[in-house]
């Protein structure tokens, strides 16, 4: 899988891009279908969802914001520190930024218990802050 993803997420993004409608099934699917015991395949779709919020309009993010944060809480509470390290670079993106800053309200209830607990107990210094 990992020889072809990352084609395969450039023609999604190319799509999602022409059609931006597509954007919350794609997302809705990849949550669904989010990998729950093999850490490097959660670190590429991590990437995959990178490369599509960067795309993503406003208001198509706020159709998925909920279960999207929900998930990125999960990750970024990951004992494995790659999953969970990936995870926090979504906050260096200043598109996401800018979508989480619009949405503070919603997001960062979600996602404010997975970082204060990584801030005070992960095992890996680079996660711990």
């Amino acid at each position: 899988m990992s020889v072809y993803h990352p084609q395969l997420a450039y023609c999604v993004v190319q799509f999602l891009e022409k059609d931006s409608t597509l954007t919350e099934v794609v997302i809705k699917g990849l949550l669904k279908f989010w990998p729950k015991t093999h850490s490097p395949k959660e670190v590429m779709f991590l990437n995959e969802l990178e490369e599509i919020l960067d795309v993503i309009e406003p208001h198509e993010f706020r159709k998925i914001m909920r279960p999207l944060f929900q998930q990125l809480a999960r990750c970024v509470s990951s004992p494995h520190f790659q999953v969970a390290e990936r995870a926090l670079y979504f906050w260096n993106n200043d598109y996401i930024m800018s979508l989480i800053g619009e949405n503070a309200d919603v997001i960062l209830p979600i996602m404010f218990g997975a970082l204060y607990k990584n801030s005070k107990s992960h095992w890996n210094k680079t996660i711990h802050g």
